[in-house]
């Protein structure tokens, strides 16, 4: 299977996943809450008002907690199903559909910039090498 037939196989799962997904973790689930969460905060260092892309952001839990540090937020994902979750619980953070490995996206996403972090925390894990 080619790369491309992945990543849409990929992103057709999360579609179908997404409400699920958000129903079930909502602001994610134990260990994102106990570790993930806090130790991406220590690393990113957060003081409020910087730009911070959240590249594959699900359903914005992470997106939520940086904007409640005063961090100005914007969250990507491939998945249309995981921005409408995100976009429902996150009144005044910016949500985008956006495939991160369509270059032409990856472009416009360059635009929307500059950012002064950038986090894609649980993303690569579940790519599979062709």
């Amino acid at each position: 299977m080619d790369t491309h037939s992945l990543n849409e196989e990929s992103r057709q799962i999360w579609e179908t996943l997404g409400p699920w997904w958000d129903s079930s973790v909502q602001d994610g689930d134990e260990f994102h809450r106990a570790f993930l969460f806090p130790t991406l905060e220590q690393w990113l260092g957060l003081q409020g008002g910087e730009r911070v892309l959240d590249a594959g952001c699900g359903n914005g839990a992470l997106a939520r907690r940086m904007a409640g540090k005063g961090a100005d937020v914007l969250g990507i994902d491939f998945s249309s199903s995981l921005i409408a979750q995100a976009r429902g619980r996150s009144p005044g953070i910016r949500f985008e559909a956006v495939d991160l490995t369509d270059p032409g996206r990856l472009r416009t996403v360059a635009g929307w910039g500059p950012f002064d972090r950038v986090v894609s925390s649980m993303v690569l894990h579940g790519w599979e090498e062709p």
